[in-house]
């Protein structure tokens, strides 16, 4: 009876323990897609260098250096990288992904006529002794899912995982070459990537599986579960064409409308083989993708990838969408957190109506690189023919100073420094040079300037007729002692002779000693003519005056 109970008990806690890891299975099977990969814009491939990291937003980098030393190394530096790897082809005669095919004969894929089958880049990219491998092999399977566990060890944040396309059957069971796992190998290839992400979340649960079918519309659906973002190769710009493929309405946009909720998608986009300028192949390519809110990468030609216009891309960040895509009048745009995109995949140049919801006074243009101002939250910008573009909102530079358009500058000539007048009653002096290390005269030398809200007339004064000398701080030091408030940084705590911290110079010419010969006040010009010392000028929008002084 005792050892009955004994067994039972032994039963329930191997049973218990069978659920709770099966569960746990499912947990980490079932993952969502992590937050960093669904906030992903752009992103880095074939990165073997990590200084191209700096400056941009990304968050992983693909097709990366499998030494754990990189991989480390990329995770300090705040980004994910993802060596590739393949569970369709493998080299006859070299170690690839950890073994050596040409050891284990019984892995590759059997053909109808009970032959080796080769890759299907046999002839198309020259992979001669390179063969297509079976996944429904058992130890098949085990080695390349010892080779992904090796690469979370490492420091990978996950697999690239090339070739995803439903297998050729494999008729190696019916010529005794090897036996399969599954009754199918789309069935043997989904459970093998089930695995492989398996033993990903349980080495990072923000890792991921990326793969690569080339066109995510048409990915068997028994493959989507255990994926977390697939790729658009090729994605409208290609390395074995010299002009757009495809159809931009047909096979490139909308592919986010047959993509399950919760995946993403990485567009590849092979810029710089076409005849059309990089730039506009790029901001093309990147708007296509952004409609989408898909991650976008231009490639790895080295002249793409240094060019300024992708720098700028893989450095902004559009944020969250905050609309759905629209089209008006044939232009598909889409509004974002922080900007808006745009393409016009026409062939004739159109006027883009942005209107409503826009946060900021000015847009940013990233093609034209000049800000865009907005009026009554609208703006109309002509986009040419087949082309894509960005615009990131800008945030007004100062506050309070847009407001005051109306701008008054009272020039001296020659320039005078610290010259007075006044404005409204109100004491003004024109600049005078400053120090850091040595002094410096500045752009703004013997010039004041005074802003208003609105258009009005306004009373100016000359306080000072002559001026004969420029009295310049020896120091930055002795310039804080020259004021008359006790500041931070003056030499002494008490007041000092002025004569001993600066030279008297010529007003007009601060690094000349003064020669005792004034500069007398003769008359206005500009805005004003007048001999008279008191002028009264309207400033509506920007008004220069200036007060003429002629040395004796």
């Amino acid at each position: 009876m005792r050892k009955t109970v004994y067994s039972f008990l032994i039963l329930v806690i191997v049973g218990l323990t069978s659920f709770l890891v099966t569960a746990q299975d499912e947990k980490i099977r079932s993952a969502p897609m992590p937050s960093w990969l669904a906030e992903s814009e752009t992103y880095g491939f074939g990165i073997s260098d990590l200084t191209e990291v700096e400056g941009t937003s990304w968050k992983f980098i693909t097709h990366t250096p499998i030494s754990e030393e990189f991989l480390r190394a990329a995770r300090n530096q705040g980004v994910r990288a993802f060596p590739y790897v393949t569970f369709y082809q493998a080299w006859l005669l070299e170690d690839y992904q950890g073994s050596r095919l040409a050891d284990h004969p019984d892995w590759i894929l059997i053909n109808r006529q009970g032959r080796w089958a080769p890759t299907g880049f046999w002839e198309s990219e020259d992979a001669k002794n390179m063969y297509a491998t079976c996944s429904n092999v058992k130890g098949y399977r085990e080695s390349v899912l010892a080779y992904v566990e090796e690469l979370m060890k490492r420091g990978a944040g996950g697999i690239f995982l090339d070739n995803v396309h439903p297998n050729r059957d494999c008729f190696g069971e019916k010529f005794g070459k090897h036996q399969h796992l599954f009754p199918t190998q789309i069935e043997a290839f989904a459970d093998l990537m089930k695995e492989a992400r398996a033993f990903i979340k349980s080495y990072d649960p923000e890792g991921a599986l990326l793969i690569n079918s080339a066109d995510p519309a048409s990915l068997p659906g028994e493959f989507w579960p255990h994926v977390d973002s697939e790729m658009s190769e090729s994605y409208i710009c290609t390395w074995v064409r010299d002009n757009r493929w495809g159809v931009w309405a047909k096979d490139w946009n909308g592919i986010d409308q047959r993509i399950p909720q919760g995946k993403q998608v990485c567009c590849l986009s092979y810029v710089g083989h076409t005849k059309n300028p990089v730039k506009d192949d790029l901001f093309f390519t990147y708007a296509s993708a952004r409609l989408m809110n898909f991650i976008w990468s231009a490639g790895n030609q080295p002249e793409v990838k240094g060019h300024p216009a992708t720098r700028k891309l893989y450095s902004i960040r559009l944020g969250k969408p905050t609309t759905a895509e629209h089209v008006a009048d044939e232009i598909h745009f889409r509004k974002f957190l922080n900007g808006v995109v745009a393409v016009n995949p026409t062939d004739q140049s159109k006027v883009f109506h942005l209107q409503g919801n826009i946060p900021t006074t000015f847009m940013r243009d990233l093609y034209e690189e000049k800000d865009i101002p907005i009026e009554n939250q609208k703006a109309d910008i002509t986009l040419p023919a087949q082309s894509g573009r960005v615009w990131t909102f800008q945030p007004a530079k100062a506050s309070g100073v847009e407001r005051e358009k109306n701008v008054l500058i009272v020039r001296t000539r020659p320039g005078l420094g610290k010259t007075r007048f006044e404005v409204d009653g109100l004491p003004m002096t024109t600049h005078a040079g400053r120090w850091t290390t040595k002094y410096e005269k500045g752009e703004r030398y013997g010039t004041l300037t005074a802003r208003f809200d609105k258009p009005a007339t306004h009373t100016i004064k000359v306080l000072d007729p002559e001026r004969k000398e420029l009295l310049v701080a020896n120091s930055y030091e002795d310039a804080y002692a020259l004021n008359e408030t006790k500041m931070p940084g003056a030499t002494e705590t008490e007041t000092r002779d002025p004569s001993r911290l600066g030279k008297l110079m010529d007003p007009a010419d601060p690094v000349q000693f003064a020669t005792g010969r004034p500069y007398r006040f003769v008359g206005w010009k500009g805005a004003v003519q007048s001999r008279q010392r008191t002028i009264k000028v309207l400033v509506e929008g920007e008004v220069t005056v200036i007060a003429e002084y002629q040395q004796k």
